[in-house]
């Protein structure tokens, strides 16, 4: 079972930060394999292990952030509200983005839940990750925009998209930024910072169940695959910020098309 949780472990980190869908690779992976995981919270404890990856590329961006909450101030001019400090408009563009996920995650958390079990919908996902990451390379937009109620609003619909397994998240938020007018780094940045409270929030949700699970003498379980999930995601998180910035996003839609078509293949004809 250890082994089993480091292969899963392994995956969620490849695959959490390249735009391939770590949700549907899971799916896929357990399902040809024959690997049970420990349910639910075992994916969502290795989700927070690729968060604190995530702290660390961003933490420079993310302390500005926190200290412009406590210190920087809002202005009313009129009747509109001024804030001139942009890691504080960058919080509240982040506030505002969180609201399409977790509307969704609250009033369809099951039906959403019962798609993990289906291989063929996750294949079928994977050509829509596909068709979203290549449509990237007709991105000619040479003004690049800072962040707006636009862009978060783009990148907020791609996040809330994204809790469907297939859906790659990361692909999903950053071809939106891009879309949106954003630079390639600002796009990056806002997407994996912007998952920081969804992992948190699903974790809190989760407390009862890891707490279970200790009980029960399983945390090796979850400390093994959640190390491996870290370490590989750390080196796709780096990995992933490069192929970005050199603008090959798109090659990434290649891979999506043909596990999407192959395992589709595979299901139907079995």
């Amino acid at each position: 079972m250890i082994l089993c949780a480091i292969i899963l472990g392994i995956i969620q980190g490849l695959t959490e930060f390249l735009p391939i869908s770590s949700s549907g690779h899971l799916v896929l992976f357990k399902d040809f394999l024959g690997f049970e995981s420990p349910g639910i919270l075992f994916e969502v404890f290795l989700h927070f292990a690729t968060l604190i990856a995530i702290v660390i590329v961003f933490a420079k961006r993310i302390g500005k952030i926190i200290k412009a909450v406590f210190i920087s101030r809002i202005r009313i001019k009129g009747k509109h509200w001024v804030v001139k400090d942009e890691n504080l408009a960058l919080f509240f563009y982040l506030l505002w983005a969180c609201i399409p996920s977790a509307l969704i995650g609250i009033f369809f958390k099951s039906s959403i839940e019962n798609l993990f079990s289906n291989p063929v919908f996750v294949s079928i996902m994977l050509l829509v990750t596909g068709s979203f990451l290549y449509s990237t390379r007709f991105i000619r937009c040479k003004k690049k925009h800072k962040h707006n109620g636009l862009s978060s609003t783009m990148i907020g619909i791609a996040q809330a998209f994204s809790i469907i397994p297939g859906i790659s998240r990361s692909g999903a938020t950053i071809a939106a930024g891009l879309w949106g007018g954003l630079s390639k780094e600002a796009s990056v940045e806002f997407s994996f910072i912007l998952v920081i409270p969804a992992i948190l929030g699903a974790m809190i949700l989760e407390l009862k169940e890891l707490s279970m699970a200790i009980a029960a003498g399983s945390l090796i379980i979850y400390i093994a695959g959640g190390l491996a999930a870290f370490v590989v995601g750390l080196v796709s998180l780096i990995l992933l910020l490069k192929i970005v910035k050199n603008g090959k996003l798109h090659y990434f839609s290649y891979y999506c098309w043909l596990v999407g078509i192959i395992t589709l293949l595979m299901k139907l004809c079995a």
